[in-house]
């Protein structure tokens, strides 16, 4: 098990935690930003494609599908971040 931050690490309160299992998958992605996808992507190896900056409003891997090194994520960012 994958853990993004390291015993004893600061974080902020709004920082997201990422804990990756032995079947990962993709989570709603709306509302964050490139950055943390980008995380998300070290973390599980995947491809990642993207256009437009600002937030997640779109996926090209539904919620809740399994992803692995071969798969392309492709997200669509826009503007504003939206709330759930």
């Amino acid at each position: 098990m994958d853990v993004s931050v390291n015993a004893g690490e600061q974080i902020t309160p709004i920082q997201k935690i990422f804990i990756v299992t032995d079947q990962p998958k993709i989570p709603d992605l709306t509302g964050w930003s490139r950055r943390e996808v980008l995380v998300l992507r070290d973390m599980l190896g995947f491809n990642l494609d993207w256009f437009g900056e600002g937030y997640v409003v779109k996926q090209s891997i539904a919620k809740g599908k399994p992803i692995t090194s071969q798969d392309t994520l492709t997200i669509e960012l826009s503007g504003a971040k939206k709330r759930k």
